[in-house]
């Protein structure tokens, strides 16, 4: 008999063609043993057929370890780009499909596309990573990589770089970083990669050198241990603030905490820009023992002032011109300020029951001076408060009342104030029917009127004037968030901007709130990127919201834009304070929207704060 082999695995027996008289035997044998011997068939459940992902997972290791050992794969992946990597991959992969030597291997790759995709898609994916990462050859950045991993452990990395800084050229060095890695001196040489092909063997002196530049470069600690701050050595702060005079948060030694480099220039910068702003030759004057000064010229560089005596009398042995430094001009001029201050303090302040009684301006108008519009805010017994209401901060002028009065008629646009009359109340009456005599059957006729009364109109309500004042910041949480809740907090803060700046008025302390909560544009591209689906929205908001200028500066601070929590600034004030700091001027050379004045600590409120920012939007 002879078979044919079946897809379903069926077996279909033919016998010899037989001759007709033993064939009509052979059918009754046959029928009459059917009748006998052949059973009633059972119904057979049939076999469960595998899926594609259980025949992948029954071949998928012995293709696996066929093609991470073929070395033309192996050579793509780690000397060739991903490209051909996959190329020499597919090819591999029908290399060990071919020499498996298993038939149901052979037949499922032949047979089933999805297989044979799934097979050749999931195994290049898994295994061209870990391929390429082993076998490719090793860089710098490798090595710089592997230094600043050094032996996990962040007190070990602190203890090499306090280590280095007094003995990074030592010849003892080397040996030094040896032990501590965790090896010992017989141990020469640090092995970058072990294990791969490309892994190479340093010599600590080499190591000791490597480590030296990275440090110097500040490029040693990683930028995931510059955001968690682990590049802050607590040993390293103690010793530094030791050798300032200052020892378990105690000022030992002030002179140490003067001669100090870092306190030198914070105070050569303060003094510098003091005498920007208040020592102008030929205009500042001050009083020091009851005698007047002017400033003739200030010298930055050299931080000394030469001022003479413009008194009518000047003492014996006191020279007309004199040089002192900035700071001890300075120092005249505040104690001058504070004793005026005393005096004012103790004068009474009486107030007028009707200062604006015999003037014919009242708060709130706005009046012209000098071409320029200004609203008036206060009227007192005898001067009068102005304000400009276009500048951003709040900078008032006073006028006596007669000299406010001439300023008036100088300009034609105050004349509504000379001709401004009491509005009077009229009458008006309007007839809405008419009955005549003849018609009502009466001796008169009947008019039904509506009698209007003109009352004036309501004075137009003044802008109120919100009071100045510094805000507090009090969530240590400010600023957290994702990118959109990010990008939401900073598109608030620019609306309500713009809103009070076309008002023409400051925030209130709700609305300083919304203001403070801006953090920039750090970490934020994607909101710039109009190629971004998922961003469109953002985008377009944000290019519409924004002036040419002020998107091109928004989307040029993505990189460099950086945002300070108020946790790490009242670390700062903290530690600021335990080096014996009060009061002063406290300078922020680049302030964002003012965090750092705003985290200021209440022992600190009576300070100078001079800020500088770049960023339009941010500053404003």
């Amino acid at each position: 008999a002879s078979f044919d082999y079946y897809e379903n695995k069926h077996i279909r027996h033919s016998l010899p063609v037989l001759p007709a008289a033993v064939s009509g035997v052979t059918e009754q044998i046959l029928s009459s043993e059917t009748e006998v011997q052949t059973p009633v068939p059972e119904e057979e459940t049939p076999p469960a057929v595998p899926t594609i992902r259980e025949q992948y997972e029954r071949y998928k290791h012995v293709v696996l370890s066929a093609i991470t050992a073929d070395t033309a794969y192996r050579n793509a992946c780690g000397h060739s780009d991903r490209e051909n990597a996959v190329i020499e991959g597919n090819a591999a992969i029908r290399r060990a499909i071919l020499n498996s030597g298993d038939v149901e291997l052979i037949r499922l790759y032949a047979d089933m596309p999805e297989f044979r995709s799934r097979l050749h898609q999931e195994l290049i994916d898994e295994t061209y990573p870990e391929l390429h990462e082993l076998l490719r050859p090793l860089s710098q950045d490798d090595i710089d990589n592997a230094l600043r991993t050094w032996n996990g452990d962040i007190a070990s990395k602190r203890a090499v770089v306090r280590y280095m800084k007094d003995h990074a050229r030592d010849r003892d060095t080397a040996s030094w970083l040896s032990r501590e890695y965790g090896g010992n001196e017989s141990n020469s040489l640090f092995i970058v990669r072990a294990g791969s092909p490309e892994a190479t063997e340093l010599p600590w002196t080499n190591v000791q050198r490597r480590i030296a530049q990275l440090i110097k470069d500040d490029k040693f600690y990683t930028q995931e241990e510059y955001d968690r701050l682990d590049d802050v050595d607590p040993i390293a702060v103690r010793e530094s603030l030791a050798e300032r005079g200052i020892v378990n948060g105690e000022l030992v030694d002030a002179e140490a905490l003067v001669r100090d480099p870092f306190v030198q220039q914070v105070e050569n910068d303060a003094e510098r820009v003091f005498a920007e702003e208040n020592l102008i030759p030929g205009e500042t004057t001050f009083t020091h023992n009851g005698q007047t000064y002017l400033i003739d010229r200030v010298d930055l560089d050299s931080g000394m002032v030469q001022f003479q005596n413009i008194g009518f009398v000047v003492p014996q042995n006191e020279s007309i011109v004199h040089s002192e430094p900035i700071s001890t001009v300075r120092l005249y001029m505040e104690v001058e300020d504070a004793k005026a201050a005393e005096e004012m303090d103790s004068i009474p302040q009486v107030e007028p029951r009707n200062p604006a009684f015999g003037v014919p301006f009242k708060v709130g108008d706005t009046v012209y001076l000098d071409d320029t519009a200004f609203e008036i805010t206060n009227i007192g017994l005898f001067d009068v408060q102005l304000q400009d209401p276009t500048l951003s901060y709040p900078i008032f002028r006073s006028e006596s009342k007669e000299r406010l009065m001439q300023q008036l008629h100088q300009d034609e646009r105050n004349q509504f104030i000379f001709d401004r009359e009491e509005p009077k109340v009229t009458h008006t009456t309007e007839t809405v029917a008419f009955y005549p005599a003849e018609e009502n059957n009466l001796p008169y006729d009947v008019v039904i009127q509506t009698l209007r009364t003109g009352e004036p109109e309501p004075p137009t309500p003044t802008k109120e004037t919100v009071p100045v004042q510094n805000f507090r910041i009090t969530d240590d949480h400010l600023g957290e968030g994702g990118a959109k809740a990010k990008f939401r907090m900073n598109m608030d803060a620019i609306n309500l901007l713009k809103e009070l700046e076309f008002d023409g008025r400051h925030a209130t302390p709700d609305e300083q709130a919304i203001l403070s909560k801006y953090v920039g544009w750090g970490g934020l591209a994607d909101a710039f990127d109009e190629t971004k689906d998922n961003w469109k929205n953002e985008f377009a908001e944000l290019y519409a919201t924004l002036s040419p200028e002020e998107y091109a500066a928004a989307r040029s601070s993505t990189l460099n834009a950086h945002y300070t929590s108020p946790t790490v600034i009242k670390a700062i004030y903290e530690a600021v304070g335990n080096m014996g700091f009060e009061t002063g001027n406290i300078l922020e050379p680049s302030m964002g929207v003012g965090n750092f004045f705003g985290c200021l600590p209440e022992s600190m409120q009576n300070s100078k704060l001079y800020g500088i920012e770049l960023d339009s939007i941010t500053g404003r």
